[in-house]
Formats: structure tokens, sequence, C-alpha cells
């Protein structure tokens, strides 16, 4: 193989190597292109809507429940004075007693 032949191969070679990595370049820019629009629409799903109306969804629940249990104790105060009196005495004697050791 003479010198202008190998010059010739060396360029070839070198064109072919750019154009590899131009397509690499490409195929990179796609993939980051696609990780993003992906990454953008698991982030909607869970920051945006779905995942903000279930948290407010159990959020209501959860005021809901503490609604009527908040009413139930009422209740139960209002019907039993004397004995919500009692169960509240002894709960305060439980806890001074484990309150000084």
């Amino acid at each position: 193989m003479d010198g202008t032949q190998r010059n010739l191969s060396d360029e070839k070679i070198e064109e072919a190597l750019n154009l590899l990595q131009e397509a690499a370049r490409d195929q990179k820019n796609e993939l980051k292109n696609l990780l993003q629009d992906k990454y953008s629409e698991l982030k909607d799903v869970f920051f945006g809507g779905q995942m903000q109306e279930n948290a407010s969804a159990c959020d209501g629940r959860g005021l809901d429940k503490e609604r009527q249990v908040e009413h139930t104790f009422d209740q139960f105060i209002r019907e039993q004075p004397l004995k919500a009196v009692l169960i509240g005495a002894g709960i305060g004697l439980l806890l001074g007693r484990f309150w000084k050791r």
C-alpha cells in the first residue's frame, strides 16, 4: 500500500468516524428528549393531577372521620356526664403515675 492509498484510507476512516459521532449525537439527543418527556409525564401523574386528587380525597375522608369522632365524644359526654368525668379522672391518675416514674 503506498502513501496515497494510505491517506485515502485514513480519510475514509476519519469520515466514517465523524458520521458515527454525528449519528451517536443525534441518538443521544433523541433519547434525552424522550427521557425528558417521560419524566414530565411521570411528574404530572405523581405531583400534578392524580396524586393531588388522591391526597385531597384522603384529606377529606380524614376530616370527616375526625368530625365523626368529635361528635361521638361530644354525644357521649352529654348523655353520660358523670361517667365521662370519672373516665377522665382515671386517665389523669394513670398518666400522673406514669409521669412520676
